[in-house]
């Protein structure tokens, strides 16, 4: 019958609730919710599955379909009742007769019905589906609960949350099936855990590749891109100047922008979607974006290996000019891909300057901001807050003696 329903989680993440309505089938192993009702999804249950359809709920329905399908001839979710639990949703939503079913890939599903007495009878029925697989047990509701919280699985003895899939839980569990079975179960999880290829090996073989735009090198992106400043770094900076709003906007690169937006424009760029990045018109979105991007490189644009040179040149107590021939030095020193974007980078942040009087980004306020997102040290620091604030001063620095340092 139709039932509205909404998830929770979807592999362990959560998710935003939307409700949908869709037609379900009960099966001894599965629920089944597709979009409409059609005999070819009976069809496709029988012959594509081949688990008959033995049990399937009486909840009074109105208008059932028995047409000709639309196209959509497959399920659009199929939930492995096997180890599921099932309880009433009362807290988790405002609907009336609202149940939850978790399972053990980490799906949390709230199911509905407007009529409680039919929602009762689903319920029952669900419940009575899981109780009767091998592998159902009396206190998974309590184990997924904390699962769900922890968002992780245990690993040891010691871990406060179990592993759902663990061997322990086989033996504890399912004491009607045979020991044989258990040890081959046992036997193929070890196999499957050993034979796991390693990240290193998945990246040697070309599966394992960065993403196209954010996350990767700088000199792989600038060579794609035919440029020595990367097309997105470009094309941001220049929609933040196109307007002089955007220049005095209060806060620039200190407030933050709607994260959800960001990683939108995002996973858009990473699909060389460049058109998203036009329409966008929260400054703070765009100036998000441009800090992720340095954020998210496989090496800061002042590389690891200057970052001690460049704490060096900060705490520099002689005379000026030698100080900044120090930081000259080590501009020198980067990668031309580095450099260039440096220095692009660099003369925007001047130019947000100008408008201080409006924005109140000072030179000071900008160094904040980028100092731990343009370098940070190959290892973690066991003083990180002094390392902070001298990454801070160093683009200070590089603000503050712009002319003099970046010269070629």
């Amino acid at each position: 019958g139709f039932l509205h329903k909404t998830k929770l989680t979807d592999n362990g993440k959560k998710i935003r609730k939307n409700w949908t309505s869709s037609w379900v089938v009960l099966t001894d192993l599965f629920l089944f919710l597709f979009k409409e009702s059609s005999l070819c999804f009976f069809t496709y249950i029988i012959i594509r599955i081949q688990f008959p359809l033995t049990r399937q709920c009486r909840a009074k329905t109105s208008n059932t379909a028995t047409g000709s399908s639309t196209g959509a001839n497959k399920p659009e979710l199929c939930v492995d009742l096997n180890g599921a639990t099932i309880e009433w949703a009362a807290v988790k939503s405002s609907r009336k007769g609202v149940f939850q079913v978790w399972t053990l890939l980490g799906v949390q599903l709230l199911l509905q019905d407007e009529d409680e007495t039919n929602a009762v009878v689903w319920f029952n029925e669900i419940k009575r589906a899981i109780q009767q697989l091998p592998l159902s047990f009396s206190n998974s509701s309590s184990l997924m609960k904390q699962g769900s919280r922890k968002n992780k699985l245990g690993r040891t003895k010691s871990t406060k949350v179990p592993f759902l899939g663990s061997t322990e839980d086989l033996t504890a569990v399912a004491p009607g099936s045979s020991r044989e079975r258990q040890d081959n179960l046992r036997d193929k999880l070890r196999k499957f855990f050993v034979r796991r290829p390693t990240v290193d090996l998945l990246v040697k073989k070309g599966i394992w590749k960065d993403e196209p735009v954010f996350g990767c090198h700088l000199s792989a992106l600038c060579n794609f891109d035919g440029s020595m400043v990367p097309k997105f770094v470009q094309q941001v900076i220049q929609l933040i100047e196109s307007k002089q709003e955007n220049m005095k906007a209060d806060g620039i690169y200190r407030a933050s922008g709607n994260l959800s937006q960001i990683q939108k424009i995002r996973c858009q760029v990473d699909q060389y979607n460049w058109a998203i990045l036009e329409i966008e018109d929260d400054v703070h979105v765009l100036t998000g974006c441009l800090k992720l991007f340095f954020r998210e490189l496989k090496e800061p644009l002042i590389p690891c290996p200057l970052f001690e040179k460049a704490l060096q040149a900060t705490n520099y107590q002689g005379p000026n000019p030698e100080r900044i021939r120090r930081y000259r030095d080590i501009a020198e020193s980067l990668p031309t891909e580095n450099y260039d974007t440096l220095q692009y980078l660099l003369q925007h942040l001047l130019k947000i300057t100008v408008y201080r009087e409006y924005n109140r980004m000072h030179i000071s306020n900008l160094a904040i901001v980028f100092g731990p997102t343009l370098m940070w040290a190959a290892t973690v620091s066991n003083n990180l807050a002094l390392d902070m604030m001298q990454q801070n001063l160093v683009v200070e620095a590089l603000l503050n003696n712009y002319h003099n340092i970046f010269n070629r």
